[in-house]
């Protein structure tokens, strides 16, 4: 009846609720190393100029630092991806997270139309039977 399947939405709202919650805390996790990474991206770029900066005069370990630099460059190029397939995972989990919030006030909608039809269904009983009552008292 009516009890039961309120209470199955408000089983499902519920889990879609802590669905919602997971995905954002997933979604503040994957900021949070995108954030590191960007840290770690800056921090090496700096090392890597000190570097360059650094070589004296005689050029001893142009060789090392050449070396060096490449490593470095080719490490920003993998935190680079490795950036931008975070923010595609944030993007998919923002989209999901959406979905669900709309899946859910759609839902509410739905039992909240349900629930008025019955409401008017019982109304509507309630008034016939009072008619018929009233009629049957007439006789």
């Amino acid at each position: 009846g009516l009890e039961g399947d309120k209470e199955a939405y408000e089983k499902k709202c519920r889990e879609l609720e802590s669905k919602v919650l997971s995905l954002q805390a997933e979604s503040e996790d994957n900021n949070e190393k995108l954030l590191d990474s960007e840290r770690m991206r800056k921090q090496q770029a700096a090392e890597l100029s000190e570097l360059m900066e650094s070589k004296d005069d005689a050029g001893k370990n142009v060789h090392e630092l050449e070396k060096s630099k490449r490593a470095l460059e080719n490490l920003v190029q993998e935190q680079k991806v490795q950036l931008e397939e975070l923010e595609d995972e944030l993007q998919a989990i923002e989209d999901a997270k959406l979905r669900l919030e709309v899946n859910m006030q759609a839902m509410k909608a739905n039992f909240e139309r349900e629930l008025a039809s019955r409401d008017e269904a019982s109304e509507e009983k309630r008034r016939q039977i009072l008619k018929q009552l009233g009629s049957s008292s007439r006789k």
